[in-house]
């Protein structure tokens, strides 16, 4: 079975950072996406948007996202959904969500202007 999956989007809140069990680095946020459809039956165009929690542990994309997350308009995220523990505070621990995971073989592209840190994260990613 293939667990891929393809999002474009924006982020909508903060990034937050913290260190795995294993003292790795990692970052979550949430991945706002839309879609917008012509409704014939109102006679006008209508969007539903909806979050997607985003997670990696991939140093290279950690470092990536932090330096270019005050930049950031929209994100090409590739990668796989999974059920993971609720990561905000306060939550129950045994709570899961579903979230997308970006692995080893997932992509992370920033879209947008192009810059000379662009090109090189582009490169990296």
């Amino acid at each position: 079975m293939i667990n891929r999956l393809t999002l474009v989007g924006e982020i909508n809140g903060e990034v937050r950072y913290s260190k795995t069990t294993h003292n790795d680095e990692m970052c979550y946020f949430t991945l706002r996406t839309w879609h917008r459809w012509f409704d014939p039956g109102q006679k006008r165009h209508s969007t539903k948007s909806e979050n997607h929690l985003v997670v990696t542990v991939r140093t290279d994309l950690v470092d990536i996202i932090r330096r270019r997350v005050t930049m950031a308009g929209l994100i090409f995220i590739e990668g796989s959904l999974s059920s993971i523990t609720d990561l905000t505070e306060g939550s129950d621990p045994t709570r899961q969500t579903a979230a997308v995971i970006i692995h080893r073989d997932g992509q992370m592209r920033f879209l947008g202007a192009e810059t000379k840190d662009a090109a090189a994260d582009a490169e990296a990613g």
